[in-house]
């Protein structure tokens, strides 16, 4: 009996708790999904499977990057094209007034709507500086730009991006907005909530680009030796993001725009708690190879957010460019992007020549609108009216290794040949990214590991500078010297001092020379690459197997 009674009061108590412990667990449930999921709202875009949707329908973001300044006219402040697209000299619109200034916009508006995008990457050109104790904003005028603080005039730059909203909604495009990344910045924190406050019921934002490029921009006040941020840091960083985003703006989309693959030494693509991956790629030679390993080892959803093949008809013709923006559309799709975005919309005059002529309207000379309803100054190149005809384009799946994936600038003085590991487990660690730089950090590249874990880093110079990492897994930096290179083959070849383009980086290395003698072969011309070339070199050493420790998030 006494067994009995213990039994029962066992039961009533469990009767009693169990229901107190589900409402536990389901409001530790809600507040995980609170913070880590993308509630739905079929007003706005959905990320669901893999796939972007709008009102049920696959939606497949076509974008195009376009920027903007903030424009004083008549002491009022309007949103602008970037001052630098046309006569960077002085503003499009003629008339210095508001609504002159929006007129231009417009044009631009309706102009990238006949191209085929359905989507703008707003690239806010306001000066905003996340380095600055007291960060400003930048003012322009046709003849001269001043600085105004931000804390304070928060309303001036709300007020511009609403303007450039309302504008894209009347051409039904959406926006990604690119952020200034709210880091150590009280002033950029509090201004990054309250625009993500102000725009939380607009569906025309769809997703909101927190971070351009950290490979380049994290920390670039600081000299480059200290530059560096630890992995489990830089996931805390962004999961405050994610909470920030889901709680004030919790029905748009959040991502981050990634460099390339080395992104993974500290700002991990495929631990950072995004809802989607965005990709930026340029050189032909590096794109098959860098959109395969993001596609193969991130395993989350990806769009190129940035690419594109500068051409002034001249070093590089118009149809190259066609050529390469049908080449890298349809490689991307065909490989698992499921988005694309073209870098950007008008040539300028920075300097530099991958800046200077990357966009789809040339400067010079005018153009009107099909609905003739605004004249534009630019001449369109040609690869723009391949848009149109690419959102119809079917994927078909393809999955083959880039014949230069291991060596993608066809470097051919040196092989470094190795091996990486899991340091818990002694497995080989495949798709793990390998680094190399000159003794003066110069010249530096890429290359990936096997499933067997090797990895064969050509170079043109040695290298003795090295940095190793893989997803989800430690980063390791070191200096090596290799004790001694011996030829790949018994024959005569230079002395080592003697090696030609020791100096030669990929800024210089054309792509022309590396195709194929047919090229028709190729169901991607642009890329159709002679594996003959990629695979060859005169020293070869190794390197002792090197361990990477994973790494454990709370």
């Amino acid at each position: 009996m006494k067994n009995v009674s213990i039994m029962s009061k066992i039961i009533t108590f469990l009767k009693i708790i169990v229901p107190f412990l589900s409402i536990i667990m389901l409001f530790t449930k809600c507040k995980e999904n609170k913070k880590f999921t993308h509630l739905k709202n079929k007003k706005f875009i959905q990320l669901e499977d893999g796939k972007f949707y709008y009102k049920d329908s696959i939606f497949y973001p076509v974008m195009i990057n376009y920027c903007t300044n903030i424009r004083k006219v008549n002491n009022y402040y309007t949103i602008a094209e970037l001052k630098d697209y046309g006569d960077p000299s002085k503003f499009e619109s003629s008339d210095s007034s508001v609504s002159a200034s929006l007129q231009t916009l417009k044009g631009h508006l309706e102009l990238i709507k006949e191209f085929g995008f359905n989507t703008i990457r707003l690239v806010p050109k306001f000066g905003i500086n996340i380095f600055e104790s007291n960060p400003e904003i930048s003012i322009y005028t046709d003849t001269s730009v001043t600085s105004i603080p931000l804390e304070g005039n928060e309303k001036i730059v709300y007020d511009a991006i609403e303007q450039f909203l309302d504008i894209a909604d009347s051409f039904n495009i959406k926006v990604m907005l690119l952020l200034n990344p709210p880091i150590d910045n009280e002033i950029i924190t509090n201004f990054t909530i309250g625009l993500l406050n102000k725009f939380k019921n607009r569906p025309t934002i769809f997703a909101y680009d927190f971070f351009n490029e950290p490979l380049y921009f994290d920390k670039s006040n600081l000299p480059y030796g200290q530059r560096s941020r630890d992995k489990k840091e830089a996931y805390q960083i962004v999961s405050g993001w994610k909470e920030m985003m889901r709680e004030h703006a919790p029905y748009q989309l959040f991502t981050i725009g990634f460099a390339e693959p080395i992104e993974v030494f500290e700002w991990d693509p495929s631990i950072l708690p995004v809802d989607f991956v965005q990709v930026h790629t340029y050189h032909p030679l590096r794109i098959p190879s860098e959109l395969y390993w993001f596609n193969k080892y991130v395993k989350k959803p990806w769009i190129i957010g940035e690419t594109s093949l500068p051409a002034d008809n001249d070093s590089i013709t118009y149809k190259d460019q066609q050529q390469f923006i049908k080449d890298v559309f349809k490689y991307s799709k065909d490989i698992g992007a499921i988005g694309f975005g073209w870098w950007q919309f008008q040539d300028v005059n920075w300097g530099n020549y991958e800046h200077n002529y990357s966009g789809l309207l040339a400067s010079k000379g005018t153009i009107k609108t099909k609905k003739r309803n605004y004249t534009i100054t630019g001449t369109i190149k040609p690869a723009a009216y391949e848009v149109n005809k690419l959102i119809k384009y079917i994927p078909v799946k393809y999955d083959k290794l880039p014949v230069n994936y291991y060596n993608m600038l066809g470097y051919s003085n040196f092989v470094l040949t190795g091996k990486v590991i899991d340091g818990e487990t002694n497995k080989a660690i495949e798709g793990a990214v390998i680094r190399g730089w000159s003794k003066d950090w110069k010249v530096a590249a890429n290359t990936y590991t096997n499933r067997q874990g090797i990895f064969t880093l050509y170079s043109n110079t040695e290298f003795t500078h090295f940095e190793i990492s893989a997803p989800g897994m430690e980063t390791k930096k070191f200096d090596y010297k290799v004790k001694k290179y011996i030829p790949v083959k018994n024959a005569d070849v230079p002395p080592i001092k003697d090696l030609p383009n020791k100096e030669l980086e990929y800024h210089h290395i054309s792509f022309q020379p590396f195709l194929s003698s047919d090229t028709s072969v190729c169901k991607y011309k642009t890329f159709c690459f002679d594996p003959a070339k990629f695979h060859k070199a005169l020293y070869k050493s190794k390197i002792e197997t090197i361990k990477l420790e994973p790494i454990y998030l709370k």
